[in-house]
């Protein structure tokens, strides 16, 4: 089972703040198509077991955009015979306990492409659909694992510029 991501409750516990580079993220690979969004498992029999065995985390990220709506997700990435699938582990904060909870996020086919350039797109294409798209750069990147906070920062940009902006 992939491991919860850890929410810094100290000033000691924060991530070191640094400089980051600006990156390049790698072009997706043509024919391939990555759905995110609202959309089902790509093969139903999938479906049998709605949350993932063997999955290596992305990114941990939270952000705040008003004090009554926030977010703390966790992105991971699986392999399956024939697809990769993103989850999202979020945190569900609205009952006496607080339960990480599992959400299919998207997928796209195994065949042609590695794991860390499905995990970019996805997670771009997850963001474009509109769901927890980061807003600005203000956001909070806890942890990383797969991709780096340069990649994620890169995704980031790719997301707005993609997003229409405010009075278009």
């Amino acid at each position: 089972m992939p491991r919860k991501p850890r929410i810094p409750m100290t000033p000691a516990a924060l991530p070191r703040q640094a400089i980051n580079l600006v990156v390049a993220l790698p072009p997706a690979p043509p024919g391939i198509e990555f759905r995110a969004g609202f959309c089902d498992f790509p093969d139903p029999a999938m479906n049998r077991r709605p949350w993932p065995r063997d999955a290596q985390m992305l990114v941990h990220v939270e952000w705040a955009e008003t004090p009554m709506n926030n977010g703390v997700n966790a992105f991971y990435i699986e392999g399956r015979r024939s697809h990769w699938l993103l989850w999202n582990r979020w945190l569900d904060d609205n009952s006496w306990t607080p339960r990480w909870r599992w959400t299919f996020a998207g997928h796209c086919p195994r065949k042609g492409i590695d794991r860390r350039c499905a995990a970019i797109h996805l997670l771009v294409a997850h963001w474009v659909a509109g769901e927890d798209a980061p807003g600005d750069d203000d956001h909070w990147i806890n942890e990383t694992d797969l991709l780096s906070v340069e990649e994620v920062r890169a995704i980031a940009r790719e997301v707005r510029a993609r997003l229409p902006q405010a009075g278009d």
